[in-house]
């Protein structure tokens, strides 16, 4: 019976424990959103229309750039611009395409980075034919468009605009994708683009499965 006590004493202390981190992480971020929210206002900058108010999209943002899985790893990729166009729908739309480009960049820098280091040691041990490992080489190179292909749906966490002395418009953009989904989604489109040029290629290349 004294177990029994003891358990559930621990129990109730450890999800106490984790209900003060947990807040005291959403007060870290609050507290962030609202200091970040005053000095960009004092920069000039604002919402634009129809959008949360800036301090609610920086909580948006903050929470997902934290965000991370049981080994501190980030959950989501998160891609930042700030273009700017004589227009405003001409700014947002290069904000966005940008964002979109900053996340291919950094899931496809992980990608060559993993192809490359195994086919080193593919080479090397045999495993791999020098025919083979051009056209991996090949489409090692062309893995920052072809993911940029694929990405889809990604998550608008913050935009914000500031009209600039010469009459431009500025756009501030911050977007964020999955990190499990995105390399589950580039390492099929690295696979199937091997497979094309070589059938079975994408089967001996270990980080692709």
């Amino acid at each position: 019976m004294k177990k029994i006590i003891l358990i559930l004493v621990s129990v109730f202390a450890f999800g106490s424990i984790a209900s003060a981190k947990l807040s005291i992480k959403e007060k870290d971020i609050q507290k962030m959103a609202k200091n970040e929210a005053k000095r960009l206002t004092k920069e000039g900058w604002s919402v634009v229309p129809g959008a949360l108010p800036m301090e609610a999209q920086l909580v948006r943002r903050y929470t997902k750039e934290y965000d991370v899985d049981e080994y501190e790893r980030n959950l989501y990729y998160i891609g930042r611009s700030e273009p700017t166009a004589q227009f405003f729908d001409a700014a947002s739309l290069q904000a966005a395409t940008f964002c979109k480009l900053d996340i291919a960049e950094q899931l496809s820098g992980k990608m060559k980075a993993l192809i490359e280091a195994e086919l080193a040691n593919k080479q090397l041990s045999g495993a791999i034919s020098t025919d083979e490992a051009v056209s991996i080489s090949q489409v090692t190179a062309a893995v920052s468009e072809l993911v940029q292909a694929k990405l889809m749906d990604i998550i608008p966490l913050f935009e914000v605009q500031k009209k600039l002395p010469n009459g431009n418009v500025q756009i501030m953009r911050v977007m964020a994708y999955p990190r499990n989904a995105a390399e589950i989604s580039a390492k099929k489109t690295i696979a199937d683009e091997l497979d094309k040029r070589v059938m079975g290629l994408s089967k001996k290349l270990d980080s692709l499965k």
